[in-house]
């Protein structure tokens, strides 16, 4: 397939086949520790449109071989702990057995969940509001006051 001979027409290219074909290449190139910005140079664009390139690529073909990774994991931990499971809920096995299998099931589940990212920390924002001996008087008082409106508000409604 022909390269574009512009920046602009690598920069543009809607071509599928020769954009993939071009992220290959500045993946590969990259991989062999040259710099994006040599990259960028050696083709006339910018080191954003090498960066983006990359980066599509990587989404193309890297995360689906991740998916494919983790399908084999998670069906060799499933297979473990049918087995480690069998073991576990077994009533005449022996008890240090029983114990290991319950072991081998609690590795699976720390396995599954790094393999998953469930294991991933989580971000919390907590707001905390201080509820002063004021706030609670001035609520009191709120209440009173709307209590008192509804009450001449029925009486107005009732002349």
């Amino acid at each position: 397939m022909p390269r574009p001979k512009s920046a602009a027409a690598i920069r543009k290219t809607e071509n599928p086949a020769l954009a993939t074909e071009l992220a290959e290449e500045f993946f590969n190139l990259h991989a062999q520790n040259i710099s994006q910005r040599e990259i960028a140079k050696q083709f006339g664009v910018s080191q954003a449109t090498v960066q983006r390139r990359i980066a599509e690529w990587c989404a193309k073909v890297i995360v689906p071989k991740v998916e494919e990774y983790r399908a084999i994991e998670n069906a060799k931990l499933d297979e473990i702990c049918n087995v480690a499971g069998a073991i576990a809920r077994n009533p005449e096995a022996d008890p240090e057995l029983r114990l290991k299998a319950l072991d081998r099931l609690t590795r699976a589940a720390d396995r599954r969940a790094k393999l998953n990212g469930l294991d991933a920390p989580v971000k919390a924002d907590v707001t905390v509001h201080e509820v002063t001996q004021q706030d609670l008087e001035l609520q009191e008082m709120l209440r009173e006051a709307e209590a008192a409106n509804a009450a001449q508000e029925a009486a107005l409604k009732a002349q």
